[in-house]
């Protein structure tokens, strides 16, 4: 469901009668509701990661406060994503499934994007290569 759609089910778009632009909108919804437009934008974008990816792991990260942007903003979000669909995916085609997934947020709050795409057979591999070494004998009890 498109951020718009949320609006105009929840009401929003009915309350507000000047939307020059989904940022707008956004910031709208923020006001009447008692989520920041921080919060909303994090929430849609991970809820359409999870519909999208079914990831096993997923962090949405606003890192707008690092940037010269209005106090409040959620226009920088990072996402660390692991999803089984990015299996025998290389990196430009993981980052094109994400991108897709968030293809209306891109053109409105979202002005960038940082992306860490993992595949579960990566993070399997990583787990599984990070054994701990054999006991050397250390302190006798």
């Amino acid at each position: 469901m498109s951020v718009l759609n949320i609006l105009r089910c929840s009401g929003v778009l009915q309350k507000v009668k000047f939307l020059p632009s989904l940022s707008a909108a956004v910031n709208s919804y923020a006001f009447l509701s008692s989520q920041s437009a921080e919060e909303f934008v994090e929430n849609v974008v991970k809820r359409k990661l999870e519909n999208a990816l079914q990831p096993e792991f997923i962090e949405v990260i606003n890192e707008s406060t690092r940037h010269n942007v209005p106090r409040g903003s959620a226009s920088h979000i990072r996402v660390t994503i692991v999803s089984p669909m990015f299996n025998s995916k290389n990196l430009v085609q993981r980052h094109r499934l994400v991108m897709a997934a968030l293809q209306e947020e891109l053109k409105g709050p979202i002005h960038a994007l940082a992306i860490d795409a993992i595949s579960s057979t990566e993070v399997k591999g990583k787990v599984e290569s990070q054994e701990s070494p054999t006991c050397r004998g250390g302190s006798k009890l």
